[in-house]
């Protein structure tokens, strides 16, 4: 049935993502995440299938002692693939929005959408 008033047809209309288990957010256009990598001290969450990125933060995780250079490297060629996006926060039916407390250092970060340094990721 259409909307008389904003034209929206809400039986044939996709239903919105929605996170109920990823902490850090979710792609906006399935509500998934395939993870996270790291280029240096910065964190990003992607999702494959849509090809899209979020940055979370610097020095949230700790490191794997493999971790260095080359795997940056490829980390970094990777996202240059991958489009910057909003993060679909973490949602609860039960509640209004879970959301990490202001005073959180990874809430503290999320606004941004590039690394602190800009040097560190060229895209």
């Amino acid at each position: 049935m259409v909307n008389e008033r904003d034209g929206s047809d809400k039986e044939n209309a996709t239903p919105k993502p929605v996170n109920r288990s990823h902490y850090f957010g979710a792609c906006p256009e399935c509500g998934d995440t395939d993870g996270y990598l790291n280029v240096g001290k910065n964190h990003w969450f992607v999702c494959d299938a849509h090809r899209t990125r979020w940055y979370i933060g610097s020095n949230l995780f700790s490191l794997s002692p493999d971790e260095g250079e080359a795997e940056w490297e490829t980390n970094r060629a990777l996202l240059e693939g991958y489009r910057d996006v909003v993060r679909l926060p973490m949602t609860d039916p039960d509640e209004e929005n879970i959301q990490p407390p202001h005073d959180h250092p990874v809430e503290r970060n999320l606004p941004r959408t590039k690394p602190e340094q800009d040097d560190d990721i060229p895209f």
